[in-house]
């Protein structure tokens, strides 16, 4: 991002005419390779707030490239969603309307780049609640962490992101946050040097979350009311030392649970694969020796049925000739005979289940060889359901 110049040191005044040292602009992103970089920020941020939602909006104009590109990468990662996004102005032709994109219905995640005041963000709300979907979050690339009622003593102010979060009921999920771009700035030899630290943490003293004296926050305990959207704690440069994720609700919480049972259940799979088969050409040598062995049981099997057949065919031919020679057929050639058919019926049920066998044998060689190319278990284990047919 940095490359992209999406970060820019000097002298900025923003919408709120405040004059800051620092511009994070994520227009700045101009190519494929940096949109693909970045998508995968926001979806790894997504993926590990485990975050229930169906419909990704990016806010206009911004957060629109922002959407498309964490859904690309979401899909990546086996998780595909809808993606919508607003026009400034309604369109009174065509379509018509205000909303592009994926219908906005159910859980709406939005995405957008910088949250200052949280305007963009609040007018897409506005727009996404008209339409009865529920607004499951938001996530940001960076969280400047400025309050908004910098003129309210210090126990009164609130920042941006936390108030935000409050009046939507959802986490506000940041990818960065100005304490992580100073205690960046902090350890980098070349800017540590510089006056833009110092500018930094000026600017940090004067409009972010402080105390009297213009310190950064600690305290021991954190309002009730924050704990479930997630917090961090930073020393005194504003260095981070913890980051606490955001609360999972039940739902989230369980599928947390089924996906991490899910990679675990690959993992093993995988590494009995492995132990298995040092070559793909080891699973075909297998899958030859198990089918050719199933192929002599079910010749021998058809064997002492062709043999139990005769035996039969025989046993009935001598009772037609008793019964056309008007004589009474003996109850023990008719027991010989039931006994004959029974022993050829489980003999024939018997081909049929190491056939069933056989179907199984290539299914599960067919498994393996999807297990032993896999890289990671990311997205978890191959389908199943995709199944060899005769």
């Amino acid at each position: 991002m940095l490359a992209q110049n999406v970060l820019k040191f000097g002298e900025f005044t923003l919408n709120s005419g405040r004059i800051s040292p620092y511009f994070f602009n994520m227009g700045s992103v101009s190519d494929g390779a940096a949109f693909a970089q970045l998508g995968q920020a926001y979806a790894d941020a997504i993926l590990a707030a485990g975050l229930d939602f169906d419909v990704l909006f990016g806010p206009a104009y911004k957060g629109i490239p922002i959407a498309v590109a964490t859904a690309i990468a979401l899909s990546q990662k086996g998780k595909n969603v809808g993606v919508a996004f607003n026009r400034k102005e309604a369109k009174d032709h065509g379509e018509g309307g205000m909303l592009v994109g994926a219908p906005v219905t159910g859980r709406v995640l939005l995405v957008d780049d910088v949250l200052t005041s949280g305007k963009a963000i609040r007018s897409a709300v506005d727009l996404i609640s008209a339409t009865g979907a529920q607004i499951s979050g938001a996530v940001i690339a960076m969280d400047r962490e400025e309050v908004i009622d910098v003129d309210q003593p210090k126990a009164l102010q609130t920042t941006a992101v936390a108030a935000l979060a409050e009046d939507l009921g959802a986490p506000v999920i940041s990818i960065a946050k100005m304490s992580d771009l100073v205690g960046y700035l902090a350890v980098s030899d070349k800017m540590a040097a510089s006056n833009t630290l110092a500018q930094m943490r000026e600017y940090q003293a004067r409009y972010c979350v402080a105390d009297e004296s213009g310190a950064l926050v600690f305290s021991t305990t954190i309002p009730a009311d924050r704990v479930r959207f997630g917090y961090d704690l930073v020393d005194a440069h504003g260095n981070l030392i913890q980051r606490v994720d955001p609360q999972l609700s039940d739902e989230a919480y369980q599928r947390k649970l089924e996906r991490e049972a899910m990679i675990r259940e690959c993992e093993k799979t995988l590494d009995r694969v492995r132990k298995l088969y040092q070559a793909g050409a080891d699973i075909d040598y297998a899958e030859v020796q198990g089918l050719e062995s199933i192929d002599e049981a079910i010749a021998n099997i058809r064997a002492n049925l062709a043999v139990v057949r005769g035996q039969r065919e025989d046993l009935e031919a001598q009772a037609a000739q008793i019964d056309i020679g008007g004589g009474t057929i003996p109850n023990s050639l008719l027991d010989q005979i039931e006994r004959a058919k029974t022993q050829e019926k489980t003999l024939s049920d018997e081909i049929q289940m190491r056939f069933a066998e056989k179907l199984e044998l290539r299914n599960m060689f067919a498994f393996d060889r999807k297990v032993f190319v896999l890289r990671s278990c990311e997205n978890g284990l191959p389908d199943r359901d995709a199944k060899v047919t005769e």
